[in-house]
């Protein structure tokens, strides 16, 4: 036996780097296979997502060629694939210094991926709109207030169930790529897998195909002699001459296998080495194999993709959304036509101005009965019958009820406004900032002691702008859960109010005009079990949209269950003694218009409410033509026989006077975006082929129009002909005109005439509109140089930044 001696204890100085370096190989090659487990894994999760989810329509495929739909599919799968390429990238180049930092980091980007997916196609289903948009985060900034409500009453049950499985396939893929790394170390070891090319990724793949297709060209002796040279040849550091074989498994007679190793030698040199060639192979495969059937179409993938995003992982990059207008993205023809004639209405909206400041009861009331209005949150237009609310079925029996009433919008915002204001929407944002509501004026002007009683939180969307303390002789606003216990208080506070009992005895001698906003319809639709007259129906909050037919009846039934709870509270006020209004601040979806709730679409059911105005001594009709919530204002004045001193400047109509046929036009509002949908009965009911319902954006304050699309009553697309395009333009001409009281004559087909004669005029107001229109026009605006370089030492610094902006503009656009 050899005596034992320090040398033969410690490894030697050259030892020690190549160990080293072994080490280091393993753990890098234990990250990549880890990584590349992980990358497929959410991949796979990802597309199976984008072609199997079920809530929207499958609009990738163009034929019914079944090539064609398989190209598609494989379309879905490459997109997913660069969606989550760059998270792959910097866990791979972070494994390549800091292996176990680099499969962290690696694992936690690759499985962000599916949720950054998860996002947009939530987003896109539910608002309409692209994730990573502006308007999805003013949304979100909108709703932080409510996140609690929406938590605390929802099921969320469905949702716990994807994060449980989403969080599996995480750490299925974690195990996976674990145990296919250790195997792959342990046969580089023993030496069944060659050290000089290390494969990754789908280099893998193209390792396993080439020797696949080596073998079969090979006979079975020549497949064993080159087995046993390969196993010879294979310890660690050990440099095979060919792919995945020595030269020494290569006998002169096998032509066929030589031809296949000549074959990726010279794609290695050429590629300067065997890596970069198979990089480059696998690159061409993936372009190739998905996409070659699919080029033909690139006019059809972009338009699905920006379409249907939900079924294209790419649009999570937010690169295939519509730029905003103002990120130099050019009015088009119509949009500058529309845009210059705006300028026109810069009179009438100052006359507006002055006017509606003004605006003051002419005349004394001829008769002064108490006035309670009533706003129910979120009350669909069919929420009333005999079963779900029997004390307002009757009020409207012996009322005047409307069968076809709109509020101002989708939201509770232009409930409001339109109710408080007497306007058409148009008007809506610059009122909410610049003017006070006329309604709660108005009555006090006519000798009421004006109250608000209802649930908090209307500093949304502008409401407390208008709605406040200041507004009001008393105000009590303020939340408390579940919402029908506030309502229950609201509805005690207005009864002792009525009464002039106890602190309100000072008013008995003075009429009353109170509004009330009553919450237990909102979103969570709270009820008591004695309530519970629909079943089945989800006690612990609504399930987790999008719903099946079941669950959607069960949670319609919970709906209706809560407006038999509010009908219940509201009860004791519904005497005969007063003028009562009721109506809803908006509609609810539940899914009949492919959105849910409400403030995600301009369709009638998010838009439609009940309407009931009782009237003492006045006889019950029903109004079958359109109605509004601008309507109300005029109708209680009516009801007060008094006048106002500019009787014409409120866009709305007293219901009680016979209706006017050419009145019957009127839009309606989005919230949060300037979407606006223009309802013309005047022709017939809109949603038909003969009359699409245009979308479109508008603000005569910036000017700024942009004509969106068309569709029917409950959210599916129509297609319009030009001509009716052009028609709805001439519509839209008219519109603004008979709510601004001015006549502005046709739009002109040569706007930039008119914009340089804008220019040239002393109204700083015309001046700066123009330059904003000709701003949007971009190239188009070069003929009016002249006319906008006088104003670049303008005295007015805005109008001087304008024109300093529309020239760098002008400058650098070819």
């Amino acid at each position: 036996m050899a005596p034992l001696s320090v040398g033969s204890l410690v490894k030697t100085d050259s030892e020690l780097p190549r160990e080293s370096s072994i080490c280091e190989n393993s753990g890098r090659r234990f990250a990549q296979m880890q990584l590349i487990v992980q990358l497929l894994a959410n991949v796979l999760l990802v597309t199976g997502i984008a072609l199997c989810h079920p809530y929207s329509r499958h609009d990738i495929h163009w034929s019914q060629s079944v090539l064609s739909k398989i190209a598609a599919q494989h379309q879905v799968f490459l997109e997913a694939l660069l969606l989550a390429g760059p998270a792959w990238l910097v866990g791979a180049m972070i494994a390549r210094r800091a292996p176990r930092t680099g499969v962290v980091v690696g694992v936690l980007l690759l499985a962000g991926v599916p949720v950054v997916y998860g996002l947009e196609m939530v987003s896109w289903l539910t608002l309409g709109t692209h994730f990573f948009s502006a308007t999805t985060f003013e949304m979100i900034a909108s709703f932080l207030p409510w996140v609690f409500v929406y938590t605390t009453q929802t099921d969320f049950l469905p949702m716990v169930l994807a994060v449980a499985a989403f969080l599996a396939v995480q750490v299925a893929a974690v195990f996976a790529g674990w145990w296919l790394a250790r195997r792959r170390l342990k046969n580089v070891a023993v030496g069944r897998e060659p050290n000089g090319l290390r494969p990754n990724g789908l280099r893998v793949v193209l390792i396993v195909a080439f020797r696949s297709a080596k073998a079969a060209l090979l006979s079975r002796s020549e497949r064993r002699q080159s087995e046993i040279s390969r196993h010879n040849s294979g310890a660690i550091g050990c440099e095979p001459s060919g792919l995945g074989a020595s030269s020494h498994a290569k006998p002169g007679g096998l032509r066929r296998s030589a031809i296949c190793d000549w074959f990726f030698r010279w794609a290695a040199g050429a590629c300067g080495s065997q890596s970069r060639a198979f990089r480059i192979g696998a690159a061409v495969l993936l372009v190739l194999l998905p996409l070659g059937w699919r080029l033909k179409h690139p006019q059809e993938i972009l338009a699905s993709i920006l379409k249907a995003p939900d079924r294209h992982p790419i649009a999570a990059t937010g690169w295939f959304v519509r730029s905003s207008p103002l990120d130099l993205e050019f009015l088009e023809p119509q949009q500058i036509r529309v845009a210059t004639h705006l300028i026109k209405y810069s009179p009438a909206l100052k006359r507006f101005d002055e006017e509606y400041r003004q605006l003051k009861i002419a005349s004394p009331p001829k008769r002064q009965p108490d006035v309670l209005v009533i706003l129910a949150e979120s009350l669909r237009h069919n929420a009333l019958n005999e079963k779900s609310a029997p004390n307002l079925t009757k009020l409207a029996s012996r009322s005047l009820t409307s069968r076809l009433h709109f509020s101002a919008g989708n939201a509770s915002e232009f409930g409001f406004f339109g109710m408080y204001y007497g306007l058409d929407p148009i008007f809506a944002p610059h009122a909410m900032r610049n003017l006070q509501a006329a309604m709660p004026q108005l009555m006090s002007q006519a000798g009421y002691f004006t109250a608000f009683a209802g649930f908090g939180e209307l500093d949304m969307h502008l409401i407390d702008k208008f709605v406040h303390e200041d507004a009001f002789d008393h105000f009590s606003s303020r939340s408390l859960e579940p919402f029908y216990r506030r309502d229950e208080e609201v509805v005690a506070e207005t009864q002792a109010l009525f009464d002039r009992e106890g602190k309100w005895a000072h008013l008995k001698d003075r009429p009353i005009f109170a509004t009330l906003f009553l919450f237990t319809t909102h979103s969570e639709h709270h009820y008591t079990l004695e309530d519970e007259v629909f079943t089945p129906s989800p006690r612990d909050g609504l399930p987790t949209p999008p719903w099946s037919p079941e669950v959607r009846k069960s949670a319609l039934n919970r709906y209706h269950n809560s407006v038999h709870c509010l009908d219940r509270i509201l009860a004791p006020l519904l005497t005969d003694d007063r003028v009562i209004v009721f109506v809803g601040d908006h509609g609810e979806s539940f899914g009949e218009d492919k959105r849910m709730f409400h403030g995600t679409a301009l369709s009638y059911t998010q838009t439609r409410t009940p309407l009931v105005v009782h009237v003492p001594g006045e006889i019950p009709k029903t109004i079958t033509g359109p109605t509004s919530h601008e309507d109300i204002l005029p109708t209680l004045l009516d009801v007060l026989g008094t006048e106002l001193n500019t009787p014409d400047i409120l866009t709305g109509r007293s219901l009680l006077a016979e209706p006017d046929p050419a009145e019957e036009v009127f839009s309606l509002r989005a919230t949060i975006t300037a979407e606006h949908a223009l309802l013309d009965f005047r022709k017939g009911e809109p949603g038909t082929k003969r009359q699409p319902i245009f979308r479109f954006e508008i603000d005569p304050w910036k000017p700024w129009f942009r004509l969106r699309d068309a569709n029917d009553t409950r959210q599916q697309p129509v297609d319009f002909t030009s001509a009716q395009a052009s028609q709805f333009e001439s519509d839209l001409r008219d519109w603004l005109d008979r709510r601004l009281r001015i006549d502005t004559g046709p739009i002109s087909n040569e706007p930039l005439p008119l914009l340089i004669r804008f220019l040239e005029t002393g109204s700083r107001t015309e001046i700066q509109r123009a330059l904003a229109v000709l701003t949007e026009m971009g190239p188009a605006a070069k003929p009016a140089l002249t006319a906008i370089s006088r104003h670049v030492t303008s005295d007015d610094p805005k109008i001087r930044r304008q024109t300093q902006t529309l020239l760098r503009i002008l400058a650098n656009v070819e």
